[in-house]
């Protein structure tokens, strides 16, 4: 990290660079008009342009800052001010400073081109008078208009990128992705296609600056070649005069190739070979402000010396009092129009032409295929890299080929269950349900104790087991694990099956946040919660909080699909695919789910009774627009590229209306991080997600009463406990929300001024949770949600209810860390809890010997019930409890696995 603080000396050095840019070309421009009475024409136009350009590029350099980073696969050009306006103007400056830099470089082309014509080829010298010189002006101008439109086209900022570079800028230098103005190339896609447009942006500016070199240097040596020629019968210090001459044309091509585009080939072309780094590029892009005043100096010493050279030949000694930029001629000039044929096979020329066609040409066919691109051409850029997945996990250094971790399981006779896994079930038709917001439902106080009184244990001394408030939805993930399948696998078939059998707390257009514990110990959470669409109108939802709450803008982008299918592609066993399972809830959809208890007054007294009228019979709650969209989903090998892209995200997108739309669902993406682990007892720690969870006020409020006998005073603290959650929220975009996070999770101690009541009603009905062991100690906790009850209560015809996580934001206050942003997650009482316990094993030999730490399970738990959750660790550190108050939980003791829960109405399904 010895370049960690390089950035910084690069800001104040590019203002000392400027200083001395605009002194040296100042002064060269004043030389080149006063003192150089010899030398006229186009010439001397060039030194004046080149040397203006200069000034002009370094003023860019030292006020926008733009920098350049290297992370594996990945490059990000982009600049560190803030200050120069909104989003696009900033853009627009980048794209213009790529422009003038790749402006000098052809300009010193073209002098060299002047210079070699001049010397040799002085006949030619009227193509660069007159109204010809526009050709060489206009071929400034087009190639660096070339560069600039050709990092809009082929190195645009969509979300894959983003995310890929997402850790490696802000470790680096602090910066949020999403505040980051700048362009993003990263050559591979996750299943390791090339992304032909960011490919095409490297070719062009390496074709681009090989051309360029190609004319310098073959300029450059056939001039030293014929005037060694030349000059070989001329005196000694005609000689002197060649060698000075050839030194300083040797500098004016090494100094800047060596030490400014040398280095920068390999950083440009290291996203080609894939290589493992992370490094400060701009260390060597900041040098190249140093190219117009070093080039300004060596051109000042080098016309000086040719313009000695030229008048010392002999066609120049009759032109002493005033040396013109074309010299006389024995042969009258050819009548302007008329090329001379030898000249039409000149290589500096056809170098010239071809490389205009090229790059012509390729600019004109990327902006053609940018604009006939369909949408589907694209959604793979959506979608993160193993490689930047890998970064937000405990294990950052995984190569491809563990991308997929596996795990060895227990061959298990086949047991008789209720799921045919050996063929699909042709779903119903489609029922389209529209239902009117009238009703809103009246939600409980947060942190509700349970109605029972008797706390209920099931023990069945398991070895592997699944809990979730649906015995048929239990049944289905054990069915998994029967099969070979893992925790995660068991995990996410349940999860599915919840979408049917409670509507009103699982959906397509929800929420996840999971927390999975693999057997080496190591934790990881995904948090797949719904974040605001870009869209979004920040003012009305202030105004009329209301249209938070119910309707079409207060759905947030649904992410539990996304979060269920990477933490499959992340820990899956491999023995059953994703495609088995979705299966089983398609089937049951089509048999129909046991109409819970909790759903059966609802069908009688609120205002969707029409859904459960479509979709209800006798004590059945059937789902076949549901099934009919997980077959769907289900024939993808990548299952989003159905839900978020295409078709049906269009259809979605359509029947909402609302906020969002089909650019949201392409570009949302899930977040994969190691878990917050905290000590609450000797060799005991407690594991959760991080913001926007409010898992550290969970622990923290564990911690804090912890050593309190009084359960009133207990209960009481909990209750004002979410008072902490101001600070907390999606570090995205709260930066300070992570680190604040941690150290609350970590003591016990709470500064009472920092307890203010929330502006926000962080209750969430609409919440269910997945609990599952496997045999391998692996360990999933899984919280689904809707927000309320039935979400914002509108049923889509694709068979399951919207979210309406809008209303999570405040919406009373800005600029704080709750207040609603587009693209923000709102901050979220779920908390996906695992508990394990470290056991010490083998002697202690001396003071210094570390001992063997062997991670068991002790419980797992999740949901949203902050007050039972603080009693389930209250139980788990045998602290007294207050058994009517805990949370439904599997434990595990001596190997076995058994439920604890507050009512009898929950059981363990296993083996």
């Amino acid at each position: 990290m010895a370049w960690f603080l390089f950035y910084h000396f690069a800001i104040e050095a590019s203002k000392v660079v400027f200083a001395s840019t605009v002194l040296i070309n100042l002064l060269l421009i004043y030389m080149t008009i006063k003192y150089t009475k010899r030398i006229t024409g186009v010439y001397k136009y060039m030194i004046i342009l080149f040397a203006a350009i200069g000034i002009l590029f370094t003023f860019m350099k030292a006020t926008l800052h733009p920098y350049l980073h290297s992370h594996n696969c990945g490059i990000v050009f982009f600049s560190l001010e803030a200050d120069w306006g909104k989003f696009k103007q900033v853009e627009v400056a980048l794209m213009i400073y790529t422009g003038v830099y790749s402006a000098m470089i052809s300009l010193v082309a073209i002098q060299f081109v002047f210079r070699y014509w001049i010397l040799f080829c002085n006949e030619n010298l009227k193509y660069f008078n007159t109204w010809r010189c526009i050709f060489w002006f206009g071929y400034v101008l087009l190639i660096g208009m070339g560069w600039s439109f050709m990092i809009y086209l082929c190195a645009p900022s969509d979300r894959y990128s983003r995310n890929y570079m997402r850790e490696s800028l802000f470790d680096t230098y602090g910066m949020d992705v999403e505040r980051t103005v700048g362009f993003f190339v990263v050559v591979y896609n996750e299943d390791h296609t090339v992304r032909w447009h960011n490919v095409a942006f490297i070719a062009g500016l390496l074709f681009d600056l090989i051309i360029q070199y190609v004319i310098v240097i073959y300029c450059g040596t056939t001039m030293n070649q014929k005037m060694n020629e030349k000059l070989a019968s001329f005196s000694v210090a005609h000689r002197r005069l060649q060698e000075q001459l050839f030194r300083t044309l040797v500098l004016q091509i090494t100094i800047p190739s060596i030490i400014f585009h040398l280095p920068f080939i390999p950083v440009l072309c290291a996203p080609l070979f894939r290589l493992d780094f992370d490094f400060e590029s701009g260390m060597i892009y900041c040098l190249f402000s140093l190219y117009p005043p070093i080039d300004s100096g060596i051109l000042m010493f080098v016309v000086h010396d040719y313009r000695h050279a030229i008048i010392n030949t002999h066609w120049m000694e009759s032109q002493l009092g005033n040396v013109e930029i074309y010299p006389p001629s024995p042969q009258p000039p050819p009548a302007i129009g008329r090329i001379r044929r030898g000249m039409l096979f000149d290589i500096p020329w056809i170098i010239i032409l071809i490389q205009f066609i090229v790059i012509l040409a390729l600019v004109l066919g990327l902006f053609a295929f940018f604009l006939t691109r369909t949408g589907s051409s694209v959604q793979t850029y959506s979608t993160r890299t193993y490689q930047s997945f890998e970064l937000q996990t405990m294990s950052p250094s995984s190569s491809p080929l563990t991308f997929r971790r596996r795990y060895k399981t227990t061959s298990e006779s086949p047991q008789e269950v209720d799921f045919d896994f050996s063929e699909d079930v042709a779903p119903t038709e489609e029922r389209v349900v529209t239902i009117a917001p009238t009703t809103k439902f009246h939600h409980s106080t947060l942190l509700e104790a349970a109605n029972s009184v008797e706390v209920f244990e099931h023990d069945e001394s398991l070895r592997a087991a699944v809990f979730t408030v649906s015995q048929t939805c239990s049944e289905l993930g054990k069915s998994i694990l029967v099969r070979g399948g893992n925790a995660v696998d068991a995990a996410i078939a349940a999860s599915f099956c919840l979408m049917g059998a409670a509507p009103n707390k699982a959906s397509l257009a929800g929420g996840m946040v999971m927390t999975v514990k693999s057997k080496t110990g190591n934790a990881t959470t995904i948090m797949a919660r719904e974040s605001a669409p870009l869209n979004t109108d920040v003012e009305q939802l202030q105004k009329h909080p209301e249209l938070a709450q119910v309707g079409a803008k207060a759905v947030g982008t649904p992410g539990v699909l996304n979060g269920l299918f990477r933490a499959y592609q992340k820990f899956t066993s491999n023995s059953v695919p994703f495609k088995q399972l979705v299966l089983p809830t398609i089937q049951q959809c089509i048999r129909g789910f046991e109409l819970p208890e909790d759903l059966k007054n609802v069908s009688r007294t609120s205002a969707l009774s029409s859904f459960f009228k479509a979709n209800q019979q006798n004590d059945k709650l059937f789902c076949g627009s549901l099934a009919a969209t997980l077959t769907e989903i289900s024939e993808y090998e990548n299952p989003l590229e159905a839900f978020y892209h295409g078709e049906m995200a269009q259809k979605l997108v359509k029947e909402l209306g609302g906020y969002l739309t089909v650019s949201d669902l392409e570009d949302y993406e899930s977040d994969v991080n190691a878990a917050i682990c905290t000590e609450i007892d000797t060799d005991t720690k407690l594991c959760g997600p991080g913001p926007p969870s409010l898992f550290a006020v969970l622990a923290n409020t564990y911690l804090a009463t912890k050593n309190m006998s009084n359960l009133d005073k207990v209960n009481e603290v909990v209750r004002s406990s979410v008072g902490l959650a101001a600070k907390i929220a999606d570090p995205m975009f709260a930066k300070s929300s992570k680190k604040y996070a941690e150290e609350l999770a970590k003591t016990s101690k709470r500064n009472s001024a920092e307890i203010k009541e929330s502006s926000v009603n962080f209750t969430e009905d609409g919440s269910t949770e997945v609990l599952v062991i496997d045999e391998n100690n692996m360990t999933v906790s899984v919280t689904l949600s809707l927000g309320d009850d039935f979400g914002n209560l509108f049923y889509s015809s694709s068979g399951f209810f919207w979210n309406n996580k809008m209303r999570y934001f405040d919406l009373k206050n800005q600029n704080v860390p709750l207040s609603l942003q587009p693209g923000k997650v709102p901050t979220s009482l779920a908390a996906p809890i695992i508990v394990v316990k470290y056991n010490s094993v083998g002697p202690q030999v001396t003071p210094s010997t570390q001992f063997n730490v062997c991670p068991q399970v002790l419980a797992v738990s999740g949901g949203v019930d902050f007050l039972g959750l603080v009693h389930l660790l209250r139980e788990i550190t045998h602290r007294n409890y207050d058994s009517s108050k805990v949370a439904p939980s599997l434990f595990v003791q001596n190997s076995a696995v058994s439920l604890k829960s507050p009512s009898n109405k929950y059981s363990i399904t296993g083996y």
